[in-house]
């Protein structure tokens, strides 16, 4: 595509005086110069991020895709397992606090399977969990934070390098999104608690717990990274 430009001048040289190349549209034209404008193709715009919805639409669907294969289910019924195991040593601050690690093999699914298999992986196994270990009355707005957990994991890690940021900003968003909004509410729904008295007692602690729980999901990630274990889930059965 060409565009005109009246207030340049056209060296000789066919170079813009801004350093632009250009090139003269005619003759008694000199003053004015015809810019030469390359837009890249909408594939490249697509990789580089220009249509951020659009990646993420992709991802989902690229995600339910992988989700059908057996040696998918596999690797998620086995991450699924040790989450329960996990989930078992989770540490009881009180009725309204708990120190866990069970996201870890969560947001390993959600790297390795997208938001779909992470979400699935994290909603199994909230419920799995409370039947084998039940602390108090089931409510299914934790297995809704499950399930987001591992969406919100997939979409940031799905198909993407590990990087420290990247890694971070995951979990910060999750910390936000679950520990300082929908766990206080539906521990204010359940305990009749004060919905700002419970998020002031879980401050504090999430915010000492995240940049430690960033830094071990990290270092996970960068094991299955290194160790290839991303290529090998994905190969379909």
């Amino acid at each position: 595509m060409r565009r005109w430009n009246a207030g340049a001048e056209c060296r000789p040289d066919g170079e813009l005086s801004g350093g632009r190349k250009a090139e003269t549209c005619g003759a008694g034209t000199a003053s004015r110069c015809c810019i030469a404008e390359v837009r890249p193709p909408y594939a490249a715009l697509l990789q580089k991020g220009v249509f951020p919805l659009k990646k993420l639409f992709n991802s989902i669907r690229l995600s339910a895709q992988d989700f059908g294969s057996i040696r998918t289910i596999a690797v998620c019924g086995m991450l699924l397992a040790l989450k329960v195991v996990l989930g078992m040593f989770t540490v009881n601050v009180s009725s309204l606090l708990k120190i866990g690690f069970s996201y870890l093999p969560v947001a390993a699914a959600g790297m390795l399977f997208g938001p779909v298999g992470g979400g699935i992986v994290g909603a199994v196994g909230d419920v799995v969990s409370y039947f084998v270990q039940p602390t108090g009355p089931y409510f299914p707005g934790f297995t809704l934070n499950a399930f987001l957990s591992g969406f919100v994991y997939g979409l940031l890690l799905y198909r993407r390098p590990v990087r420290a940021v990247r890694v971070f900003s995951a979990k910060a968003l999750v910390t936000l999104l679950v520990s300082f909004l929908l766990n206080p509410l539906w521990l204010s729904v359940l305990y009749g608690k004060a919905f700002l008295a419970v998020v002031s007692a879980r401050i504090a602690t999430n915010l000492v717990m995240l940049p430690i729980d960033a830094g071990m999901l990290l270092a996970l990630l960068k094991i299955l990274e290194k160790g290839h274990v991303t290529q090998l889930a994905r190969r379909h059965c």
